[in-house]
C-alpha cells in the first residue's frame, strides 16, 4: 500500500516517497485489471451466495477479460 502524507506532515519522507514511486509500477497494472473488471463486466459485487459460484463466475469474467486482452494485442 502507498503512503500518504497526513495534515500533520507538508511532505512526505523521502523513503516514503521512493517506496511510492517503487510499487506504483506494479500498482498500476494491478489496479486498471481490476478496474475494468469492475467497469465493463460489473463485478463490483458476488452475485451469488455460495463460494463455488462465485468462484466460477470469476473465472468466466477472467476468461472474458483474457480473451479481450489477446485480441487488442493482436
Amino acid at each position: 500500500m502507498q503512503h500518504r502524507r497526513n495534515k500533520h506532515q507538508k511532505v512526505l519522507p523521502r523513503w516514503q516517497a521512493v517506496r511510492n514511486k517503487l510499487i506504483g509500477h506494479v500498482r498500476q497494472a494491478i489496479e486498471r485489471t481490476f478496474a475494468q473488471l469492475k467497469g465493463r463486466y460489473g463485478f463490483t459485487r458476488m452475485r451469488y451466495a455460495g463460494i463455488t459460484a462465485n468462484a466460477f463466475h470469476l473465472d468466466l469474467v477472467s476468461i472474458a477479460y483474457n480473451l479481450r486482452t489477446a485480441a487488442a494485442i493482436r
